[in-house]
This record gives C-alpha cells, structure tokens and sequence, in this order.
C-alpha cells in the first residue's frame, strides 16, 4: 500500500491517481543496472572477443608487438642483420690472420731452402768438388716463391674484404668474396684461410639480403 502525498489517503500500489483527491503518484525510475557500460575504446583495436584466441604473450621475449622496437633499439629483422654482418666480420678476420701466417711461414720456407743451397754449395766448394745439381731445391725455392706472392695477394684481399664490412658495404664485399678466391685461398693460403673465406660468404649474402 502507498498514501497520497497530498492528502494522505490510502491507494493500492498499483494505483497511479489517487482515488480521493485525484493527485497523480510520482512515476518510479527504474533501477540502475550493474552491468559494465559497453566498451568505449579505440575503434581500431577492439577487445578480444574470441574465447579461442589466446592474448598476446608480452611475457614473452622473443615475441614483439607489430612495429615495435625490440629491448636493443632495433627491429628483430636488423637484429638478425647485424649478427650476420658481425659473423662475417669475425670470419673474415679469422682468414686475414691465417694468411699473414702461411705468407710468413712460406717465406721462412724459402729462405731456409736457400741457405741450405748456399751451405752445400759452400762445403763442396771447400773440397774443391763439384755440387750435385740439386733440381729438387731449386723446384721447392720456386714453388715456395710462388705460394708467397700468391698469399700476399690473397691477403690484401682477404683485408680490403674485411674493411668493407666494416664499413657495411656487403654488396661489394660479397662479390670481391667469390668461390673462385675461397678456392685460391684453400691453395695458396692455407685450409683455415679458404674455408672460412668460403664460410663468411652467405653470412654476407644475408646481411645484404641479397
């Protein structure tokens, strides 16, 4: 039951005049509902609707959000480019060096077979005999002789190389590294020298992405 608010009288509660004086009964606004109001965000990037896909892993180190820098400042792409490029670099360097040895180590070769003509020619020349005609020594000074000219220009190759990436220009690193040069190297450098001239190549091929 509800009374008039005017003159007091008793009415249903169903009643919406009162039924002694006439005075209309104030309507009752309804209830507030509980319920969230409905998503008001970006339209672009709506909420995740689908029961079946999972929310994106931000736990995650290797996963990136699109377009967003990964925790080095750089895009995972030119990460993977860098690390290439770094690779080699360090393969390179490591060929550099084994050239610098063979050519030393070719270079003592021959003047060792050199000093060795001289002391037997000198012994036999102090018995006053005549020197055997040593062709097999005089082939190796010559063999020697060539294998060093030839590691010398592998490498100023393999250096001018190993500026280049250094620089980034892997275009033309990768063509003054060819197979044709990693097979020169394999014989007048050395195995550790050709071979890893050889190795450094698809790496640079990746960092150019070419």
């Amino acid at each position: 039951m509800k009374f008039c608010p005017k003159c007091g009288a008793q009415n249903v509660d169903e009643a919406m005049f009162c039924t002694t004086c006439g005075n209309p009964f104030p309507t009752q606004t309804p209830p507030m509902s509980s319920s969230p109001p409905p998503y008001q965000g970006n339209p672009q990037n709506p909420p995740n609707t689908n029961p079946y896909q999972q929310p994106p892993q931000y736990g995650n180190p290797q996963w990136q959000p699109p377009g967003q820098q990964s925790q080095y400042g750089y895009p995972p792409y030119r990460m993977q480019t860098n690390q290439e490029l770094s690779t080699a670099t360090t393969f390179i360097l490591i060929a550099f060096i084994f050239s610098i040895i063979a050519t030393v180590l070719f270079l003592i070769a021959g003047i060792v077979e050199g000093i060795s003509i001289s002391y037997i020619n000198s012994v036999y020349a102090s018995y006053g005999m005549k020197p055997p005609l040593m062709t097999g020594v005089y082939a190796a000074i010559v063999a020697y002789f060539i294998m060093f000219i030839f590691s010398i220009i592998i490498m100023i190759r393999v250096r001018r190389i190993h500026n280049l990436l250094k620089m980034g220009n892997t275009q033309q690193a990768y063509m003054l590294d060819s197979v044709l040069w990693g097979v020169l190297g394999l014989i007048f450098s050395g195995l550790i020298t050709g071979l890893f001239m050889l190795l450094a190549r698809s790496h640079i091929k990746n960092a150019g992405g070419f």
